[in-house]
């Protein structure tokens, strides 16, 4: 099977060292809190509250970085603002001076929030191991192309402790630090030289750029300045990976893993991202594509209520409204994986999706030929 794996924040909540990784919302509390500890009323200012969905913090996160990136015209065309045209008034100025120190201070605390959740000091590399060492083995080693929205490094931790060799496009260098060069490591063709591609689409923790190039700086370590800006697109509905020369290289690769995937499986995310959205979309009817929706093990079980039923029912729905063709897979991932058993046996034979809740469980340490007896 040549399977491309695609991760979202869902796959990497179970992972955390301690205590869960953050989902959005949890970011979102999170960093409210901090620019709140900055100034009071800091979060409030740029449209953030303690409480939103992950979709809400998006659009009120974004909003702020695109003021931001277009700031500089407020100057420019400053003054058309004044008595007459040409000048400017004196608050004018000064506004846009408390703009300015305000807006560098919610960059600052903005990276320093995202390295301190998604670092590699969260991660439980023994958690991660289990979790995705449980799901490739019921795959039966498939050839693997990963791919993930997430900043943080759990899955290519996994990877590395289950001898799978990721490769993030890193420069070998011995005496220097290493260049993040993505180009041409996904290789169907040529079972891409017997590592792992790991495409991280959103950037990663520990990526810096640095006079024009990308630099791997360890993702174990806190946000640190001096190393250059951090490579990542931030949270925000509109963000456009082709604006990013090395956002963009790693999107292309995605897009050749999705033309040699006879399979894509798609965990732990919400497809609250309309350009992966936009990539899914384009796969092949031949391809088989299939969606986790999260399910609790008692769901997995036969034993929820009508109410959690109800709900992934609901969320079935919405998967196959935004994917036509694609097979909404309730799961539960984590050191332990659960799938139910005949949405995944449908996503594994590529046969047309059967009607959400008719299915029996499949534990991760369970293997296909089992699943096939227990459903005859």
């Amino acid at each position: 099977m040549k399977l491309l794996l695609v991760t979202g924040a869902g796959a990497s909540r179970e992972l955390g060292l301690g205590q869960p990784l953050p989902l959005m919302p949890d970011w979102s509390n999170a960093l409210c809190e901090k620019l709140d500890s900055a100034e009071r009323n800091l979060a409030e200012a740029i449209g953030l509250r303690p409480g939103l969905s992950g979709p809400e913090f998006e659009r009120g996160l974004g909003d702020f970085l695109r003021w931001q990136e277009f700031r500089h015209l407020e100057e420019r065309f400053g003054g058309l603002g004044g008595p007459h045209p040409g000048s400017e008034y004196g608050e004018q100025q000064k506004a846009r001076e408390a703009q300015t120190r305000r807006a560098d201070a919610i960059t600052r605390v903005l990276r320093q929030s995202l390295f301190e959740n998604f670092s590699a000091t969260r991660i439980d590399a023994d958690r991660a191991g289990k979790a995705y060492g449980a799901l490739l083995d019921h795959l039966d080693q498939p050839e693997l192309v990963c791919a993930t929205t997430n900043y943080d490094i759990s899955l290519g931790t996994a990877l590395d402790g289950l001898g799978r060799r990721p490769n993030l496009g890193l420069e070998e260098a011995a005496f220097r630090t290493p260049r993040v060069q993505p180009q041409g490591i996904v290789d169907w063709d040529g079972h891409h030289g017997g590592k792992t591609p790991l495409l991280h689409l959103h950037g990663a923790v520990g990526w810096y750029e640095d006079n024009g190039e990308v630099f791997w700086q360890g993702g174990d370590r806190a946000y640190n300045e001096s190393l250059g800006v951090p490579v990542l697109l931030y949270p925000d509905p509109a963000k456009d990976p082709t604006r990013d020369s090395l956002v963009e290289d790693l999107w292309r690769e995605f897009e050749t893993a999705l033309t040699g995937a006879e399979h894509v499986l798609v965990l732990g995310h919400s497809l609250h991202d309309p350009a992966l959205l936009r990539a899914l979309k384009a796969v092949s009817r031949d391809v088989s594509l299939g969606v986790t929706v999260f399910a609790s093990h008692k769901y997995l079980q036969g034993q929820a209520d009508e109410a959690e039923r109800g709900a992934i029912l609901g969320e079935s729905a919405r998967v196959e409204d935004l994917l036509p063709g694609a097979v909404a897979i309730p799961a539960n991932f984590g050191a332990e994986p659960a799938f139910g058993g005949d949405e995944w046996i449908s996503w594994l034979t590529n046969q047309d999706p059967v009607e959400p809740g008719s299915w029996s469980p499949v534990a991760g340490d369970r293997n296909g030929d089992q699943n096939e007896e227990n459903r005859e």
